[in-house]
């Protein structure tokens, strides 16, 4: 079992890889002041210095996404959902660099969810 562990963590350590020159974009998914987080998206370096930081009022469904443009689509959990499930959503919301929001699209209804 021993000499099992030791290949395992052997092989693990080389094989391990730097992280990529960039950017690192996330948003913690905490449920907001409900689960006692904060709603953020969080743009950091690989030093993890905070490049930019968009606020949101509501919790992140998932992923958030920087356009080309610099701007950020972030899809976001609505409150009392027709659907619940894994990655439900229902909102997705258009900022600008600034966190102004630029456009928000509600899709939700007993028929619909926004997904992921």
């Amino acid at each position: 079992m021993f000499y099992i562990l030791l290949f395992i963590f052997s092989f693990q350590f080389l094989f391990t890889q730097d992280p990529f020159e960039g950017y690192t974009l996330f948003n913690p998914l905490t449920e907001g002041p409900i689960g006692g987080g904060e709603n953020y998206s969080r743009l950091i370096d690989n030093n993890g210095n905070i490049i930019n930081e968009w606020s949101h009022d509501i919790c992140a469904a998932t992923a958030p996404y920087l356009l080309s443009d610099s701007t950020l689509i972030c899809p976001f959990k609505i409150g009392e959902p027709f659907m619940v499930g894994s990655a439900y959503g229902g909102k997705i919301i258009h900022y600008n660099w600034n966190g102004s929001i630029k456009w928000e699209y509600e899709y939700s209804d007993t028929n619909h969810l926004q997904h992921h």
